[in-house]
């Protein structure tokens, strides 16, 4: 047989505050983190930035590649099949006239490409540039987000 219940004893000590995980801090908001950088996206319907709920946009200082915009290209096309080949005519460019960090047409041959100059380093057109952020009507925009 058990007795009864003693008094509560004292409070403990406090204990060590640790930073939160990016990839939790992230997930509450609806993002993906890459690179240890939360990332949302949105569909555009026209020229003009078109941040995600929860997001408060920043651009990364950064010198990411080909490689890095295709792994966030597949990581937030909408659909099944896009090209990794870029179409490397005027349409979009390596610019800083938008608040996302990229956007990218989702065609089965080749994508329209902007990217922000300060984030990447590689040029995704050869021909000039239009700074065009929306290039075609599925057209998807990337945005790193303060978490």
């Amino acid at each position: 047989k058990q007795g009864e219940l003693g008094p509560q004893g004292a409070r403990g000590p406090r204990g060590k505050i640790g930073s939160s995980s990016a990839t939790l801090r992230c997930s509450r908001i609806g993002g993906i983190v890459f690179k240890e950088i939360c990332f949302k996206s949105s569909q555009l319907t026209r020229n003009r930035d078109k941040v995600p709920s929860d997001c408060k946009p920043w651009q990364p200082d950064k010198k990411w590649n080909e490689g890095d915009w295709w792994a966030l290209a597949s990581m937030f096309k909408t659909k099944v099949k896009i090209s990794s080949d870029i179409d490397r005519e005027v349409d979009g460019g390596r610019c800083d006239n938008h608040q996302a960090v990229m956007s990218f047409s989702q065609d089965s041959d080749f994508s329209k490409v902007w990217v922000n100059k300060k984030t990447f380093s590689f040029n995704p057109t050869s021909q000039g540039e239009t700074c065009n952020l929306h290039n075609d009507d599925d057209t998807v925009a990337v945005y790193a987000c303060a978490i």
